[in-house]
């Protein structure tokens, strides 16, 4: 089994990055046709917006509980994650 490091390394993390955009627009296109545009952004974007919120802020916990110390020894990784996150939140 190799280390998540070398995962990394190898660009298996972003293929997971990959999976979540993939289904998130799968979702909106399955939501769309079956509800129709005004109907989906007006019914069900504000019922899953705070629910990804909430996903994501467990994720950042999860991060930091099992990799901290590998989190704070990169702070230039660090920034440059949580500036386009800022940005994202700023805008909602």
């Amino acid at each position: 089994m190799t280390s998540p490091e070398r995962r990394a390394e190898r660009g298996e993390a972003r293929d997971l990055s990959r999976y979540r955009v993939e289904n998130t627009a799968i979702s909106r296109r399955l939501g769309e046709r079956s509800k129709g545009r005004e109907s989906y952004e007006s019914e069900y974007l504000p019922r899953g917006g705070p629910i990804a919120l909430y996903g994501l802020l467990f994720t950042i916990v999860v991060l930091f509980a099992l990799r901290g110390g590998t989190v704070t020894s990169r702070p230039l990784d660090v920034v440059r994650i949580a500036v386009p996150l800022l940005v994202s939140f700023a805008i909602m």
